[in-house]
């Protein structure tokens, strides 16, 4: 976002910014669209509703997601960062 000039000061802002500049001209997958949202609903249950837990199973599919979403993202700034050279 920071090399594309794009910022919020909110977490869903950034999530919908990431949406707009990347999913939806299909630079990034649907799916990672849809587990960025996914882990941040999981983070707001961790975070404020206390008494939730996650079950093992759907902890570990979130990792998974959550380390595809990383390895997108990083092929993403590698690809800015070359073409600004």
């Amino acid at each position: 976002m920071a090399a594309r000039e794009l910022e919020s000061p909110k977490h869903r802002g950034l999530i919908s910014l990431f949406d707009r500049e990347f999913v939806a001209p299909r630079e990034v997958p649907q799916e990672h669209g849809r587990a960025l949202r996914d882990l941040f609903s999981a983070r707001i249950l961790g975070d404020y509703r206390f008494g939730t837990r996650l079950d093992a199973g759907t902890g570990r599919a979130l990792f998974v997601r959550a380390e595809a979403l990383v390895g997108v993202a990083l092929s993403l700034l590698e690809e800015i960062v070359g073409s600004a050279r």
